[in-house]
């Protein structure tokens, strides 16, 4: 293929580009694009203190029927800018297919889950219901938060689905009691303009305001937390609370990744689950029992060996 064929398509890419759209459409609203919305960011010396949640999790074995599953949930917890707690909470899952539901099975705690193995007529995969319980227990864990923090927030939206509805309506219910501001800063979002732009690039393109937060609805907000960041945020936040986007700001200096708080990157990085240690427990798991398993998860190895060879 001619690489200058490329340049056409570049060309066709940026026309429209310089459009500013007049809504921003979110999942379930359109918020309409004001420039008289955009706030400045204030410093504020506050010595409340902030907790940030993240959670990762990652399969060790999988079959078309079951997925073996680590979980990793972590808090930190920040006052005048400083770590003063922190805690890592770890544990393997079996999900399993039985009928017409998958059935969840802890080994080290009481808890209990069972999801419908169908959605829209199709089977899901199992490992979807890893990430499910991993949401669920990172809530769960925003909910043992709430007595030791002014404000908690999460590594991603608010938005609730079916599967974590009584989770958020707790942790929203026992947050307005003892008056503690939940919020979540997504690194990634997929709100558009009405123009097909990205949300955070419109909204970047209308003010000059060194660090910025931009308030036109009463749950969603976007931010611009270092004045020499690249990235424009979406928070989500209930209620709306000033000080803790100054908090957020004050906590996004980190050199690596400006305008991003560092809070968030500390719980990325100690809730993630890395490829080693997954590999580790498989072989752990397959030098024990190889000869059982080798049927089942040779059904799901076709692929990769394809991958392999090719």
């Amino acid at each position: 293929m001619e690489l200058k064929k490329l340049d056409l398509v570049v060309e066709s890419l940026k026309k429209g580009l310089e459009l500013v759209g007049t809504e921003i459409i979110a999942s379930k609203k359109r918020i309409l694009i004001n420039k008289n919305c955009f706030y400045e960011i204030a410093i504020n010396n506050s010595d409340k203190k902030i907790g940030f949640v993240d959670g990762g999790n990652g399969e060790i074995i999988a079959s078309a029927n079951f997925s073996v599953q680590l979980i990793k949930i972590y808090y930190s917890i920040y006052q005048n800018n400083k770590r003063i707690n922190q805690e890592l909470d770890e544990f393997v899952i079996l999900i399993k297919l039985k009928d017409d539901s998958y059935e969840v099975k802890f080994f080290d705690r009481t808890d209990a889950f069972k999801f419908c193995a169908f959605e829209n007529g199709h089977l899901i995969k199992p490992s979807i219901i890893g990430e499910r319980i991993r949401k669920i227990f990172e809530i769960k864990k925003s909910i043992k938060l709430v007595d030791n923090c002014n404000f908690i927030i999460r590594d991603g939206d608010l938005e609730i689905n079916d599967y974590d509805e009584l989770y958020y309506e707790e942790l929203f219910e026992s947050c307005k009691e003892k008056k503690v501001v939940i919020g979540g800063l997504s690194k990634t979002s997929t709100l558009l303009c009405d123009n097909g732009l990205s949300a955070g690039v419109v909204l970047k393109k209308l003010t000059k305001l060194p660090k910025w937060y931009y308030n036109n609805d009463d749950k969603i907000f976007f931010v611009k937390l270092n004045n020499r960041s690249r990235h424009v945020f979406r928070l989500d936040m209930q209620p709306f609370n000033s000080e803790l986007i100054s908090l957020l700001a004050m906590n996004s200096v980190d050199l690596t990744f400006p305008g991003y708080p560092y809070g968030l990157i500390e719980v990325d990085k100690m809730a993630r689950v890395r490829r080693e240690e997954l590999e580790q427990m498989k072989l752990y798991i397959l030098s024990k029992h190889e000869k059982e398993l080798d049927e089942h998860l040779a059904s799901i190895d076709a692929h990769d060996l394809l991958n392999v060879t090719s």
